[in-house]
């Protein structure tokens, strides 16, 4: 009956170790120390599952066979075992491929040792609870196989304890002294079980250990559960990851290693994930990490650029998520992450818009000054010349009524006038007219003779000299039939501000045919009178038919 009960125990703890290995792998099926606890739960479950045929074996050998079967796992057990506390306690030579032969090596020998020799155990005798484990009279392979193991275990122990020590983070130091302490108190019993009662000739139980194991199990249960070992993210769940995956989605453990990522992130940046799965954030985009402490980071959303893999730069908008386990303590960090590419040309398109909005606005506004003052000017010089022409007529009507007043007041004009007699003598002369004939170049012969020229040409004449163009006008006196009086005037500038009203009327219509706004004018009674092309094919109508409508 107690031999049937060993057996179920033993069952029992495989199945507890299998049970164990299947749920760490499902929480990463990716991640190496998952998958490597799922080995040392199987290795275990290899060593309980066979060995509790032996504890109710019929026969010495059916348990023989079921001892030798149970040694795949006794035999490699602590060396998986101190690979996974090596790789849990984050030690760089766990990684390399150096340690495997230390650790995997003397295992092959040993279980070539049980399978065709003697380890251990050179025989099997019938006690009161089951097959009890005699060992072999040559204690070389048993201190050795004592000494490798032993060694082994308490040093990988006893870097899990310093790791424990040292970490800044409570639950890593939960899961560190929880381990330890499991797998000491189970080593212990289990040396005791198997090994020490043997070697002191203590025969009454059996080899217990495959039962033991339950308490390293437990132990191993415990810190899955409550303090999340091996596990990607104690805390957030998968509705949180659900609700944030129409984005891009990285997941970073507490120490900043990107741990998982969605596919979105993966096209848009074009990594494969293995270039940033269990890298540090740092690695792939430095820019990010100044936001991952909860000190430098207020909550909402960071604009920024972050490289892509060819080293694109890519426009983002990113939220950080700060997690936190059930200590308080920091336990992983969530990035949320949108492209913006299409935003930011937006923006760009719409300042260009605007800018080119305000060039137009300036530069409407600078036509209508200038327009505004070339419109001005020209007021001005219009009424300069009536009232010129006003005051030229009444100083003829004056002439008419009195020569003398007519005389004296010639005399005071500033523009130079002489009286011609039909034949052209001059018959009078002001001033003026006499100092133009001093300064001008040429002979006074010639000169002369140039006026008396544009005289006959017309009323109004134009006179070129030197650098000066005069205009030249003449009237006959009222009562007078015999002589005409011809008045010089200097119009060059006048002639440079007609150009430049020219040029400038210029201007202004072939700004109003190049704008893209429409422009027209219109009469007193709202007809069209003028207007630039843009108007037109605002309106799809011809010149011919535009002009004149109202």
């Amino acid at each position: 009956m107690i031999p049937l009960l060993f057996s179920y125990l033993s069952v029992a703890s495989a199945c507890t170790f299998i049970a164990l290995g299947m749920h760490a792998y499902k929480q990463n099926p990716k991640a190496f120390l998952n998958r490597l606890f799922l080995t040392l739960s199987l290795s275990l479950a290899t060593w309980a599952f066979p060995y509790s045929f032996v504890y109710s074996a019929p026969t010495k050998e059916i348990a023989w066979q079921w001892y030798k079967v149970s040694a795949i796992g006794w035999c490699t057990f602590m060396s998986i075992g101190s690979h996974f506390l090596l790789q849990l306690s984050g030690k760089q030579m766990a990684k390399g491929w150096k340690l495997y032969p230390i650790l995997y090596g003397p295992p092959v020998f040993f279980l070539y040792k049980v399978f065709f020799g003697t380890l251990l155990v050179e025989d099997l005798i019938q006690g009161p609870f089951g097959w009890i484990e005699i060992l072999s009279h040559n204690k070389t392979w048993p201190l050795i196989f004592l000494t490798y193991t032993g060694s082994l275990l308490f040093w990988s122990l006893y870097i899990v304890y310093k790791w424990g020590k040292t970490t800044e983070v409570k639950m890593e130091r939960k899961q560190a002294m929880l381990l330890v302490k499991a797998g000491f108190i189970t080593t212990c019993l289990g040396i005791i079980s198997n090994l020490i009662a043997p070697l002191l000739n203590i025969r009454y139980l059996p080899a217990l250990a495959p039962i033991l194991l339950l308490i390293f199990a437990w132990g191993a249960y415990v810190a899955i559960t409550k303090y999340k070992a091996m596990s990607l993210d104690p805390i957030i769940t998968k509705d949180k990851i659900l609700s944030l995956i129409g984005d891009m989605v990285i997941l970073l453990d507490r120490k900043l290693r990107i741990i998982k990522c969605n596919p979105q992130f993966l096209v848009v940046f074009g990594f494969e994930q293995s270039e940033v799965i269990l890298h540090d954030i740092n690695e792939i985009f430095p820019e990010v990490t100044r936001y991952l402490t909860p000190e430098n980071y207020q909550n909402g959303l960071v604009e920024l650029e972050l490289p892509s893999h060819n080293r694109e730069m890519i426009p983002v908008k990113m939220s950080v998520v700060h997690i936190y386990d059930q200590f308080g303590e920091l336990a992983g960090v969530v990035l949320l992450i949108q492209d913006i590419r299409a935003l930011v040309n937006l923006r760009l398109e719409i300042e260009r818009h605007k800018e080119t909005q305000r060039n137009l606005q300036e530069l409407q506004k600078e036509l209508e000054q200038k327009v505004e003052e070339r419109t001005s000017t020209l007021l001005e010089f219009n009424k300069k010349l009536i009232f010129e022409a006003q005051e030229k007529e009444k100083l003829y009507q004056e002439l008419i009524k009195k020569e003398e007043s007519f005389r004296m007041l010639l005399e005071s004009f500033p523009d130079p006038v002489a009286i011609l007699s039909s034949s052209g003598e001059i018959k009078y002369a002001n001033q003026a007219f006499a100092q133009l004939l001093q300064t001008a170049e040429g002979s006074f012969s010639e000169l002369l003779a140039r006026i008396k020229d544009a005289y006959r040409s017309g009323a109004v004449a134009e006179l070129q000299m030197g650098e000066r163009q005069m205009e030249l006008r003449s009237f006959s006196l009222l009562g007078e039939d015999v002589a005409d009086v011809v008045v010089i005037r200097d119009v060059t500038e006048l002639r440079k501000r007609e150009i430049e009203l020219r040029e400038s009327q210029k201007k202004y219509a072939q700004i109003l045919e190049e704008i893209r706004e429409g422009y027209y004018e219109t009469d007193l009674k709202g007809r069209f009178v003028f207007f630039n092309p843009s108007w037109l094919r605002t309106l799809k109508l011809s010149e011919s038919e535009l002009m004149g409508m109202s």
